[in-house]
């Protein structure tokens, strides 16, 4: 079935704090629950990422990160948003921290992805009131949408929620190859604090 991060005993499904104060919770351990609500068709535009491309989105409402406010966010094709440069490196870095690029990021599936078509990466903006799942404040969510990898084998669906308060949220609903060569997690500006959640660890949703 879906979930909010694992349903394997392999990862640890709490961790943290890393050096600024984030910790992550599974939602089996009282974390988010499982609310995956699709944008797609539901106020979500198709960003038409290619491979190992990109898309900055305007954020209607400031996210703190790591401290400082954002007012946009960068979506890679690679199953990452960031608030920096976007990088270079196709294949994910493990484990984090780690200095290479990209840094100030959220890692949902940073692996090598190959979105086209339909089989894309969805984004949207929702004003307080609004945000799918009854999810409270203003929110921003990016879906993966059965996105293909780009060595094949499997596609990847799942959300990246940026909440007004804060929090984020990774909702996992399919992991074709278990994450066995991605990264999850999230990373300051400098790749020297991080929170990591998994690093080419096999896991299951």
């Amino acid at each position: 079935g879906a979930d909010s991060v694992d349903a394997v005993s392999s990862l640890d499904r709490t961790g943290g704090p890393d050096g600024f104060g984030y910790t992550f919770k599974d939602s089996d351990e009282g974390g988010c629950p499982v609310n995956f609500v699709s944008i797609v068709g539901n106020g979500g535009v198709n960003l038409n990422l290619t491979d190992d491309s990109n898309s900055t989105q305007t954020l209607n409402f400031p996210f703190p990160f790591y401290g400082t406010p954002q007012a946009s966010v960068g979506v890679a094709s690679n199953g990452y948003l960031h608030f920096g440069s976007v990088g270079t490196d196709f294949s994910n870095d493990c484990p984090i921290p780690n200095t290479l690029t990209p840094n100030n990021a959220i890692y949902g599936h940073w692996d090598d992805l190959l979105p086209s078509g339909a089989n894309n990466v969805y984004a949207a903006s929702f004003a307080a009131g609004s945000c799918p799942g009854g999810r409270p404040g203003a929110c921003f969510i990016a879906e993966w949408n059965n996105v293909p990898y780009f060595s094949g084998g499997g596609n990847v669906t799942f959300q990246m929620i940026l909440r007004e308060d804060g929090v984020i949220e990774v909702q996992y609903q399919a992991i074709g190859q278990s994450g066995s060569s991605a990264t999850a997690g999230l990373e300051n500006g400098t790749g020297t604090v991080a929170l990591q959640y998994a690093c080419n660890t096999t896991w299951a949703v």
